[in-house]
């Protein structure tokens, strides 16, 4: 599963909306879709530790 994939699940398990997860990460709506539909990636260890924060998973769950 690549990341992108992981990040939809895990959103979707929380039952948050592209926009909600943007909003709550700091990050813009498109930057959550790009990494959803595997564009683009997180270049930090930051942001992986955001979201997975967020998402409540491991940092690691999210690595692909």
């Amino acid at each position: 599963m690549t990341f992108g994939e992981k990040l939809r699940t895990f959103r979707l398990q929380k039952k948050l909306t592209q926009q909600e997860l943007a909003k709550k990460a700091g990050l813009g709506l498109n930057t959550v879709s790009n990494y959803e539909v595997g564009r683009t990636y997180p270049k930090s260890r930051e942001v992986y530790a955001t979201l997975a924060e967020i998402l409540g998973v491991n940092a690691n769950d999210l690595y692909n």
